[in-house]
């Protein structure tokens, strides 16, 4: 394994574990928009950098609008974005 190979495997890791921590907690999130392919709605926690952090990919639910904020509860994590629900 090259040194980037080894530098990125580490920063998933370490990048994993912080995300698996927030499993559990919900957070003010803004709905940006919803994909038809997943079929899941995408929004950003207030504490997220849009240009920087992941993603929160939320399970559908019909009280979700595009460009409003919901509380969302974290069900599960992967190294880059966070899964959720509507809390």
């Amino acid at each position: 394994m090259s040194q980037p190979e080894r530098t990125q495997y580490l920063q998933q890791k370490i990048s994993l574990e912080k995300n698996k921590s927030l499993v559990g907690k919900s957070f003010k999130t803004l709905i940006e928009k919803y994909d038809p392919k997943s079929k899941k709605f995408i929004g950003r926690s207030e504490k997220f950098s849009p240009e920087i952090d992941g993603l929160i990919y939320i399970s559908p639910s019909t009280t979700l609008k595009i460009n409003t904020f919901a509380k969302i509860k974290i069900t599960a994590a992967d190294p880059y974005d966070l899964y959720g629900t509507k809390a």
